[in-house]
C-alpha cells in the first residue's frame, strides 16, 4: 500500500473515535497532571517521575477523569 491508498474523502472523513475506540491521533489525555498514588508519594518525597516505582493496574484503577478507549483493532498497524 502508498500513502495514496489513504490520502482520500473516505479517510480524512473517519470518524475518531469510532466504536472500538480512538484508531490515530490525536489521543486525548484526561488525566494530563495526574499520577498514581504511589508515583505521586515518590515525586513528593523528592524522586524524579523518571525513576517512579513501575505502574501496576492497581495504580491506574482510580484516575480522577475517565480514561479513553484505544481501538484494539488493526493493532498490528
Amino acid at each position: 500500500m502508498s500513502a495514496a491508498h489513504f490520502d482520500n474523502t473516505a479517510v480524512a472523513g473517519a470518524t475518531n473515535p469510532s466504536a472500538f475506540g480512538y484508531h490515530h491521533g490525536p489521543i486525548p489525555n484526561n488525566n494530563i497532571d495526574w499520577l498514581p498514588a504511589r508515583q505521586q508519594q515518590h515525586v513528593d518525597g523528592g524522586g524524579s517521575a523518571r525513576t517512579a516505582p513501575n505502574v501496576t493496574v492497581d495504580d491506574n484503577a482510580n484516575p480522577p477523569n475517565a480514561a479513553v478507549d484505544l481501538s484494539s483493532v488493526n493493532t498490528g498497524v
